[in-house]
């Protein structure tokens, strides 16, 4: 088992009243990924190579990653609960700029 993924006894996740406390907090497509699994903040930071600090700033939605960060997560999360995690699964798209960027033709 990984560090930071911690199962419970017929639920996903241990410590219900904790979990409803980060989820009012925190909100975001990433605090509710992480709730949902049990992963915890350090073991992400520890996995991704991001300070719990950054962590927490992109969790709380205060600070928007970068695609490095972006990707260092998503494998992180991916290596903690052995699934196959999408960026739309933890992040907020937005999806006029990323159609946008990639139908654009380069410069000749």
């Amino acid at each position: 088992m990984k560090v930071g993924f911690v199962p419970a006894a017929g639920s996903p996740v241990q410590g219900g009243a904790d979990i409803e406390q980060r989820l009012a907090i925190y909100g975001t497509r990433l605090e509710r990924w992480m709730a949902s699994r049990g992963v915890r903040p350090m073991a992400l930071a520890r996995e991704s190579g991001y300070s719990r600090q950054h962590i927490g700033r992109v969790r709380a939605g205060r600070m928007d990653p970068t695609r490095k960060c972006m990707a260092a997560i998503i494998g992180a999360c991916r290596r903690l609960s052995l699934e196959q995690v999408k960026a739309a699964d933890l992040f907020e798209l937005d999806d006029d700029r990323i159609s946008s960027s990639s139908s654009e033709t380069p410069a000749r």
